[in-house]
């Protein structure tokens, strides 16, 4: 009857570990941006402004991130020229090309496809999956696009 119970258990450990490797990798997963330092926000339930938003994921929330974005400061004022080379450095830590870029109140918006993911919006007759915006005090960087400001 002991052995019954020390295989039992022992099965029963296997399964909780495998269950929490399971969910570790796929959190990580979950968070595309997670190599950026910033004030994180997780878009829920769909990839659009009409998300739910929110700074830290429950255990439910996992399964239902649709986007994110981190917003950061910028440590000093850049030209044009800096931000586009800053943007090109951020869409290659992930593998991705700047499609087009335009600017709106002093803030440029790049925007750029990585296949590395596959969830993506159409943006005019682009594909669309990260999103670059550099302002005169800070930026942001989301996925599939930043919502809610930058």
């Amino acid at each position: 009857m002991f052995v019954f119970w020390k295989r039992f258990f022992s099965t029963l450990l296997a399964v909780i570990i495998a269950l929490a490797i399971c969910f570790a990798v796929m959190i990580v997963g979950v968070c595309k941006l997670g190599s950026l330092q910033g004030e994180r926000t997780f878009y829920l339930y769909s990839a659009s402004s009409q998300a739910k938003t929110t700074k830290t994921l429950g255990l439910s929330d996992v399964f239902h991130v649709q986007g994110e974005s981190v917003h950061f400061a910028l440590l000093k004022s850049m030209s044009a020229n800096e931000k586009q080379e800053y943007a090109e450095k951020i869409a290659k830590t992930f593998g991705a090309e700047i499609l087009f870029l335009e600017e709106v109140n002093g803030v440029v918006c790049f925007y750029a496809y990585t296949p590395k993911w596959t969830d993506c919006v159409r943006v005019e007759e682009w594909e669309i999956n990260l999103h670059i915006a550099l302002g005169e005090t800070g930026g942001a960087v989301g996925t599939p696009l930043i919502f809610g400001g930058f």
